[in-house]
């Protein structure tokens, strides 16, 4: 069974005649506000989704991260009450102007059919210390309708081998010098 095309009822209901002929006045500003009603209700049907408040590893645009493989969240907006994710697609990209492009070139997912919206993990190129990322998700919901892009986010790689950890103990020597060795705490050479 086929729902009833709002435009077909109306002209349907402007074909009708009084006794006289005629439509009248009051009929036709019924119609004419029935008609208004409906296109007004198709229009708010047709809400706006979105994934907002994107997380990685639990923080909005964080600095450090120690994971290799990084975790990413967000959440659902919309005007429909009990909406439902049905699938997603991330995109991670070495620069903002790449994002903006929708050139995922560290990490594009792809259309995946999940309702997975928390701790997905990251799976693209291999991540190396100090390496800032931008991402940002768009979701589907259970019409398959594709929701726009999210607004971007970013998170920033921390220290990830060893060898990363170089520097210098600070403080006074009195006297004497001491030399340490990079990495290894209270040894002294």
């Amino acid at each position: 069974m086929t729902g009833l095309d709002p435009l077909v009822f109306f002209q349907c209901l402007l074909k009708k005649k009084n006794k006289n002929g005629y439509l009248g006045e009051k009929m036709k500003r019924f119609a004419l506000l029935l008609f208004a009603g409906i296109l007004t209700i198709a229009a708010s049907a047709q809400s706006e989704t979105t994934g907002t408040t994107l997380r990685c590893e639990y923080e909005e645009n964080p600095l450090a991260i120690d994971a290799t493989s990084p975790r990413l969240s967000w959440q659902l907006e919309s005007d429909q009450r009990g909406l439902v994710q049905s699938a997603y697609q991330v995109l991670v990209a070495t620069s903002p102007e790449n994002l903006a492009k929708d050139k995922g070139d560290q990490w594009d997912s792809g259309k995946v059919d999940s309702d997975k919206s928390i701790h997905v993990p990251y799976a693209g190129k291999a991540l190396s210390s100090g390496q800032r990322c931008f991402w940002k998700v768009r979701v589907w919901d259970s019409n398959d309708t594709a929701s726009p892009w999210s607004a971007p986010a970013f998170f920033e790689m921390g220290l990830l081998k060893e060898l990363d950890w170089q520097g210098d103990w600070i403080g006074k020597v009195s006297g004497k010098q001491v030399n340490y060795t990079a990495g290894k705490f209270g040894q002294a050479i």
